[in-house]
């Protein structure tokens, strides 16, 4: 009996417990589970065509489109399907970054194999997309498919005469655009003819009176070129005339279109209008404003290319947010300049000091404070943010989208980030960044970090979630609590050549693996004598190894999480004298060199060393006889060009030029290369490689379509 009630309480007990237990499930089940937020994107996908034959080859399309106010990283996959639902290929977009309000197309081809389709019916490509913003905010995984008809073997074309090509028409030049700024009047040549202009000049003349000329070298069809004279200005307005040709050098197709006249105004503030926005509402495109002392309470919108500049530098002229919900300054036009202001006061959520959605804009000489950001550039690109100081904003003192120059700034004393890079394709050059949440931060990939310092931050230098492929050299990094710190999945960024001073942590490394000393070995001098090995970086009293040989490098590794400095220095980089270096300039192959096509390149190139070449090789598609024809490699006073293909002869896989050359560090060239067959393609607008960048300014494909984000995968050596 005893027994038998001790087992019954005990029963009692676990039906207790057990009610209890169901009870708490059934509550938490209720609570709502936390997840990230889905990111608002479109995408689409599009079959090129409703229906095609058998023997045709499809163009498969991947669309996808931002509504997030941030940048977001994406990896797109196209799948091509039968008629049965089975897979039959697939091509990998990414990883790629788009900006805020952009969209962005990929394109696939699928080529028939022998003997054409195997099926008619309903084929299906569908876009797989994976993202998330930069900042992690929100995540998007989904996907939309297109059906298009394959039909039996398409009809036989019909023999039919060939057509009587158009008469030669030849080069014409064209003035398209005027402007000013400061002391200098800008204008835009294009060749809108169908055949190469050679050399000539322009002219300039104002208010009736020839000032000058301006040399103009050779301009292929379409080609358009920025250019320039240096004028004083004398007058509030001057009638300017420019034109091109004046000495008639080029035996044009049309000599009546050669010249642009513009009325080209100063407008002084407050003497002709009282407020800046009724100046620029009041100006014409290329008009120049200028501001004399004193202090405004405004928002200024800027919708048209302007400069607009201080009259006595930014102490002297202040531009306080009238609305402190609105930017002090937001531009929405191309090749606008603000220049020598004190802006603040822009207090609302996201509003700037300064706010750019343009491209190919000057912001230089500015003060921003008081701010949420300093000064923001969300979305464009070719923009160029320099010689500005930015201190004590609430969030950050310069944020910045993508391809952008950021250089000779201060970003002292804001509350998150002193300089914050948003995206790619970034040059970030002797700034400074001091007592702020964080002195540089980057979100991206492929931009250059070079000859900054951030100080008495918290972190000098962080890269967010992924970032990969940045390149830091020649920066320093002292009295930090971190001097650099990475983010969870940051990969191959190089990090060589920078010193990290007196940091209470010099790295702090969460699951990254990166390279850190140069890719290639570096002749250098050190201590009178001259070495040539690899380089890493300088961590000053942290590292405690020894020089045995005396040759700048320490004997033993740096460690760094799992990662290490082979080859760390024993002296602050600026021991270690580097002599220029003869380089080659290699773009390597891209990852996916798909969709591919023979056409026309044009873009520029920007070395960082001194490259000598003779040959240029293309990389072809596997399999294909992918090649260059014909390339020139010229700017303002200089060009040199191939000697004509001879076919698929010898070494074919290389064009000559027609004599070694030279092409500088720091000066910027441009080309145009002619491919035929299937060359490697790299699908982006712009690219870093270890010798410098190469962009594209377009590349019209065999079928006449204009693509901007096609570079050829080349070396010239």
């Amino acid at each position: 009996m005893k027994a038998e009630g001790m087992c019954s309480g005990m029963r009692e007990k676990l039906k207790r417990i057990f009610s209890l237990a169901l009870i708490v499930v059934m509550l938490l089940s209720l609570i709502p589970v936390c997840e990230a937020r889905r990111c608002v994107l479109s995408i689409d996908a599009d079959s090129g065509d409703f229906f095609y034959y058998t023997d045709e080859t499809f163009e498969l399309i991947g669309e996808i489109e931002n509504h997030e106010a941030e940048t977001v990283k994406y990896k797109m996959t196209l799948k091509l399907y039968d008629p049965d639902w089975y897979e039959i290929d697939a091509w990998s977009f990414g990883s790629y970054y788009l900006p805020s309000g952009k969209s962005k197309e990929h394109t696939a081809y699928a080529r028939p194999p022998s003997g054409g389709w195997k099926k008619t019916g309903k084929y299906k490509v569908c876009n797989f997309v994976e993202a998330s913003r930069i900042d992690d905010y929100c995540t998007f995984d989904d996907s939309v498919c297109d059906e298009f008809t394959v039909r039996g073997p398409g009809p036989s074309p019909s023999p039919s005469p060939s057509p009587t090509p158009p008469p030669p028409r030849g080069p014409d030049l064209m003035i398209t655009d005027v402007w000013a700024e400061n002391n200098t009047i800008y204008y835009k040549i294009e060749n809108i003819g169908n055949r190469r202009a050679g050399e000539s000049k322009t002219s300039l003349t104002i208010d009736g009176v020839f000032i000058t000329s301006d040399y103009v070298a050779p301009l292929d069809p379409e080609e358009e070129r920025k250019e320039s004279f240096d004028y004083t200005w004398m007058n509030k307005s001057h009638d300017v005339k420019v034109c091109a040709d004046y000495e008639n050098n080029v035996e044009e197709y049309n000599e009546e279109n050669n010249c642009r006249n513009k009325t080209l105004t100063r407008i002084y503030v407050p003497d002709d209008y009282s407020k800046i926005q009724d100046a620029v509402n009041a100006a014409s495109p290329g008009d120049l404003i200028i501001v004399r002392d004193g202090t405004y309470d405004e928002n200024i919108h800027v919708n048209k290319q302007l400069t607009i500049k201080s009259e006595n530098g930014s102490d002297k002229c202040i531009i306080e947010a009238y609305y402190l919900g609105e930017h002090v300054f937001k531009i929405t036009a191309d090749y606008v300049s603000i220049c020598g202001f004190t802006v603040k006061g822009a207090t609302g959520h996201q509003k700037a000091g300064i706010y750019v959605s343009a491209e190919n804009c000057n912001i230089s000489n500015n003060i921003a404070s008081n701010n949420y950001y300093g000064i923001y550039v969300a979305s464009g690109n070719k923009n160029i943010i320099t010689n500005n100081i930015a201190k004590a904003n609430e969030e950050d003192g310069i944020s910045i989208s993508s391809n952008n120059i950021i250089t000779n700034n201060i970003a002292n004393s804001n509350g998150r980030y002193g300089i914050r890079c948003g995206g790619f394709y970034n040059i970030l050059m002797n700034n400074t960044a001091e007592s702020n949440s964080c002195g540089i931060s980057i979100w991206g990939d492929n931009n250059k970090i070079t000859n900054n310092i951030a100080s008495n931050n918290y972190c000098g230098f962080s890269f967010g979630f992924l970032s990969s492929n940045n390149i830091l050299t020649n920066n320093i990094a002292k009295s930090n609590e971190h001097g650099i710190s990475w983010g969870e999945g940051t990969t191959q960024n190089v990090i060589y050549m920078n010193n990290f001073i007196n940091n209470t942590y010099n790295v702090y490394s969460y699951s990254s693996t990166n390279i850190w000393n140069s890719t290639e070995k570096i002749t250098y001098t050190y201590n009178g004598n001259q070495y040539t090995s690899y380089l890493g970086n300088y961590w000053s009293d942290d590292y405690t190894g020894s020089d045995a040989d005396g040759d700048g490098i320490g004997d033993t590794p740096y460690s760094i999480g799992r990662d290490k400095d082979n080859y760390p220095l024993m002296k602050p980089f600026e021991n270690y004298i580097i002599a220029p270096e003869l380089a080659i300039f290699d773009t390597r192959k891209p990852y996916n060199p798909y969709p591919s096509i023979a056409g026309t390149h044009k873009g520029t190139i920007k070395p960082n060393k001194i490259i000598e070449a003779s040959k240029l090789y293309t990389y072809p598609c596997e399999g294909t006889g992918g090649r260059a024809e014909y390339a020139r490699i010229y700017n303002d006073s200089w060009s040199i060009e191939t000697l004509p293909w001879e076919g698929y002869g010898g070494d074919w896989h290389n064009l000559s030029f027609t004599e070694t050359f030279k092409l500088y560090a720091n000066v910027e060239y441009k080309f145009t290369i002619r491919t035929g067959s299937y060359p490697q393609i790299h699908h982006k607008y712009a690219l870093l490689t270890e010798n410098g960048w190469i962009n594209c300014t377009e590349f019209i494909d065999a079928n006449r379509k204009i693509h901007y984000d096609w570079i050829p995968a080349i070396k010239l050596w």
